[in-house]
């Protein structure tokens, strides 16, 4: 059974999360259709790229991912990606730039509405599920749309890394962009001082939630091999003032 996730900023009040999944089902009637997030900030383009990212490793191989997010473009242009062995379809927007392990990229034109692009990517969908190849009804390029967003990597000045929390899930906790192995690479196990404001200093790593007390600070590196800053039992997003695109700071 083919898998297809989807990633939008539609939010839960809206319909269009089950018009996708109507215009897929119509299509194809043996799909498992996983919604991967509806909840991304409208039209917020790397924390959406961020969520994909750590998720890739979840997926079996052959999966195909829909991004939604800031989907009406007027250039009509739908983007189909190779990534860690899975395929990514969005319109051309600079999502595909984000990626991690991008192999290939295939454009398909349309003369179609971009307002469509729900039924377009249905169809793109259903003939990657059936089996056809991107260069069956699609085109091979590197002409696309390449951002550089603001947050998307943790950057190194000296002594100090930077990072910036890339998506606050329904607990509070706080996912930031800096991975694991990116931290060992540059600190590795030295001593070092982290900042979430600007007297708020720690200086552990922990492994997992419960490693503090309930209520305590805790830093550890998820599932995913991400930082990820939470209170045990409480919200960190609430009771740090702490929100998507905030800066955290490595000194070491």
């Amino acid at each position: 059974m083919q898998i297809i996730s989807l990633l939008s900023d539609w939010q839960n009040e809206s319909v269009y999360s089950a018009w996708a999944k109507a215009a897929l089902l119509s299509r194809a009637n043996d799909l498992q259709i996983i919604e991967l997030c509806n909840q991304v900030k409208n039209f917020e383009l790397a924390p959406g790229a961020y969520l994909l990212n750590i998720s890739f490793s979840k997926f079996p191989k052959g999966s195909i991912h829909i991004n939604y997010i800031n989907s009406d473009q007027k250039d009509k242009q739908i983007l189909i990606a190779l990534a860690n062995e899975q395929y990514i379809i969005s319109s051309n927007n600079g999502f595909i730039s984000m990626l991690d392990n991008i192999e290939n990229v295939w454009v398909c034109n349309t003369k179609e509405s971009p307002f469509n692009y729900i039924n377009l990517a249905a169809e793109f969908a259903q003939k990657l599920s059936a089996g056809n190849h991107p260069d069956d009804f699609a085109k091979a390029t590197k002409d696309y749309i390449n951002l550089n967003e603001k947050y998307d990597m943790p950057s190194l000045a000296g002594n100090m890394l930077t990072g910036h929390v890339m998506h606050v899930d329904g607990f509070g906790n706080l996912h930031t962009n800096i991975s694991k192995a990116y931290f060992d690479k540059n600190i590795g196990v030295r001593k070092f001082t982290l900042y979430l404001r600007k007297h708020d200093t720690h200086n552990t790593l922990q492994t997992h939630y419960n490693d503090r007390p309930e209520t305590e600070l805790v830093i550890f590196f998820n599932s995913s091999d991400y930082m990820e800053i939470a209170l045990n039992k409480q919200n960190a997003s609430g009771l740090l003032g702490m929100e998507l695109g905030m800066k955290v700071i490595i000194e070491f």
